[in-house]
């Protein structure tokens, strides 16, 4: 099952895509998205939660959103994350089971392999933080595309 599965209104096709292949192959496991296209308030907080908690349970108020204490204010997302969210270029989402969010693994890092090479157009982040991780699903720009394909060394071949 995917969770908050309104909030991917406005998010790139790929994106959606990518999501529903991956809660395919981990089902039972569900997802929960935690963000889709979205405004600056909700930007806002997302980026700040895992910071000073005053800090983000004003932008959490911005947001019309219930204020957080200590023990669930974890880091969940990378400054780099607003601009995708704002452009509907990202989904913020978190792996589920039983109520409890998971870690990142080797079972879930195989399966996020398979379904970034069945839409390549996606990309991938992940936070991790001390009780969970959150996966970051974006499609990236042409020129930071240029750039990672600038970036892997090539291959020398042995002189015969």
């Amino acid at each position: 099952m995917i969770y908050f599965e309104e909030k991917l209104d406005g998010v790139h096709t790929d994106i959606i895509t990518a999501i529903k292949k991956l809660w395919l192959n981990i089902s039972p496991k569900t997802i929960q998205i935690l963000a889709g296209k979205s405004t600056d308030e909700q930007v806002d907080h997302i980026i700040k939660q895992g910071g000073k908690l005053e800090d983000v349970n004003y932008a959490r108020a911005l947001a019309n959103l219930y204020p957080i204490d200590s023990k669930t204010n974890h880091k969940i997302a990378k400054p780099k994350f607003a601009e995708y969210l704002k452009k509907g270029d990202g989904a913020l989402f978190v792996i589920r089971s039983n109520g409890f969010r998971h870690k990142n693994d080797k079972r879930f890092q195989i399966v996020l392999d398979w379904v970034l090479e069945e839409v390549p157009t996606v990309s991938l982040d992940v936070v991790e933080n001390d009780k969970h991780a959150t996966f970051f699903f974006y499609i990236k720009k042409k020129k930071e595309k240029e750039e990672a394909i600038e970036e892997t060394p090539k291959e020398e071949t042995p002189n015969e």
